[in-house]
């Protein structure tokens, strides 16, 4: 047998290229999985989409800069804070009527218009087709979620999925969030989503309180502690006209609101505007 001649530790680690520079915007994005009580993981997805994302047309002509991206942000819910990235005070109060009218499982539209504004176009809501009505997920979805979490908290099956695949050719407006999916580790409850796109300015900081605020929500109604919330975007994007609102947002600096849920509640569907208590 011939010997195969050994490389010191040095020439291995000339052959070896650092491609992840502390320069890089991909080594930045990186950093995200720092768990930290300001938004400083949204500053630096927004400087990496901007830096490195790519100019094309999206399914609806619209020209974007995008970037396909697996990185996570990560937001320690233990604190009692609620990740509010570019919101305003008032803000965050649509979110909690859209997640209130979420879990009464409401699936006309048109009431939701009415009671709240939505984050997404309302023009798009005129056209969803009649036939297969708002593709959210149903009132029953999450109450099975929430039996099987007190029944077997161990459970891998701690998921909501947000795509009905047979109704996917028929419905005009697709739900992005398609997977939800919650764990419970020594008594702790925590939450991870995936969606295919989110619009970078829009989106992402209403989906990152909605989902969190829903995993507060869980977790009191199954006694459990809160631990993490898990962000995963498939395409990142923003418009041409929203590249000097990203920007402004790099030059501002909030900590998150403290959570407080006045009395203690025994089901999803009897939580009320009032409950929620955001301390700025």
């Amino acid at each position: 047998m011939c010997a195969v001649p050994q490389r010191s530790p040095k020439e291995k680690r000339q052959e070896t290229p650092d491609v992840q520079t502390e320069e890089s915007p991909l080594f930045k994005l990186r950093q995200m999985d720092t768990i930290d009580r300001y938004n400083h993981q949204y500053f630096n997805l927004i400087r990496c989409v901007i830096d490195t994302g790519i100019v094309k047309s999206d399914e609806h002509g619209t020209m974007v800069k995008s970037l396909f991206s697996s990185s996570n942000m990560h937001f320690n819910l233990r604190t009692s804070e609620l990740p509010l990235l570019n919101f305003h005070c008032y803000d965050v109060w649509y979110c909690i009527k859209e997640l209130l009218w979420v879990a009464n499982g409401c699936r006309n539209p048109m009431i939701h218009q009415k009671k709240t504004m939505d984050a997404e176009n309302s023009n798009n809501l005129q056209k969803i087709s009649k036939k297969v009505g708002y593709t959210y997920w149903k009132k029953d979805d999450l109450e099975d979620l929430i039996r099987l979490i007190k029944a077997d908290p161990n459970s891998h099956r701690l998921i909501i999925c947000g795509w009905n695949v047979k109704d996917v050719p028929l419905t005009f407006v697709l739900p992005c969030d398609i997977l939800c999916q919650f764990n419970v580790t020594n008594g702790t409850l925590s939450c991870l989503v995936y969606e295919c796109s989110s619009n970078l300015y829009i989106e992402v900081p209403f989906k990152v309180a909605l989902f969190s605020l829903l995993t507060y929500m869980i977790a009191h109604v199954c006694h459990l502690d809160v631990g993490e919330f898990i962000y995963s975007v498939g395409d990142i994007y923003f418009n041409e006209e929203q590249h000097d609102l990203l920007n402004d947002e790099l030059r501002k600096k909030s900590r998150f609101p403290k959570l407080k849920i006045k009395k203690q509640i025994q089901r999803i569907v009897d939580f009320k505007f009032e409950d929620f208590l955001l301390d700025f």
